[in-house]
């Protein structure tokens, strides 16, 4: 098994929102984290570098030349523009170039560890690709466009995760809603164009809340009646051999309601 930047999915309803970008970070003036990976057809793409890769681009990197960058995509919710978060480097021709990791031998001298796997050159992998997996949430054939929805586990805690959609162009001939499907995809300008897509499965259906139920006082209320001061059950039907009928009370302009 080869290492690669874009590995297969571990599993068939595993969420994925990953790609290959070639070409030149241009920070921006304050920052180091932020600025654009600058294309070769000129495209500019909002890029922030996480922290895992901040080392590695201020110490190791030549940021006047290209590199391949491995990043996460994510859609702009006011422009519908792609932006990238950079999580990685793969160029092993270059890294590979560094000084190798030593381990320690039972008899307490150093030994270079091996790859354990042939990797795989940045030079023959292609440019601008995209993998995306995940649900399908927005369809549109008149405006050939493809919202899908990537839910992003927690590192910290396995349990947890959030979502974002990611904007895809392109047109599906089958209802796509509320399915599962793995693209491939391409990056053309500041959009993410459809290249391939393939059905996974149907989302499973989602639990309903239960309502909360009503707990309150168990048994019937009493209460005291003025002849005796016994205690009676409300929760009993009173039997009545005569209409009650209520004394009238005097008139009070106050309490009249006026329709205008």
């Amino acid at each position: 098994m080869r290492q690669e930047p874009i590995p297969k999915p571990s599993e068939p309803m595993q969420f994925r929102a990953i790609g290959l970008l070639r070409g030149r970070y241009i920070r921006s003036e304050d920052q180091l984290t932020r600025g654009h990976l600058l294309m070769e057809d000129g495209s500019k793409i909002d890029a922030l570098i996480l922290g895992r890769v901040i080392s590695l681009v201020k110490n190791h990197m030549d940021l006047v030349a290209e590199h391949l960058w491995v990043v996460y995509p994510r859609t702009d919710d006011r422009t519908k523009q792609l932006q990238v978060q950079v999580m990685g480097i793969w160029e092993p021709e270059t890294l590979q170039n560094r000084p190798p990791v030593l381990e320690s031998n039972t008899d307490g001298t150093l030994r270079a560890v091996p790859p354990k796997s042939p990797v795989v050159s940045s030079q023959d992998l292609p440019d601008d690709y995209f993998s995306i997996r995940g649900e399908v949430v927005y369809q549109s054939g008149d405006k050939a466009q493809i919202a899908v929805k990537i839910k992003q586990v927690s590192r910290r805690d396995t349990k947890k995760s959030r979502a974002f959609k990611l904007q895809l162009q392109g047109v599906l001939e089958d209802k796509a809603l509320h399915q599962f499907w793995d693209f491939k995809a391409q990056r053309q300008g500041d959009i993410l164009v459809i290249q391939s897509a393939e059905f996974v499965a149907k989302m499973p259906p989602k639990r309903k809340k239960k309502k909360p139920k009503w707990t309150g006082r168990s048994g019937p209320i009493t209460m005291p009646t003025p002849a005796s001061g016994e205690g009676r059950s409300v929760g009993k039907p009173i039997r009545r051999d005569r209409p009650v009928t209520a004394a009238p009370s005097p008139a009070n302009p106050a309490d009249e309601t006026h329709t205008p």
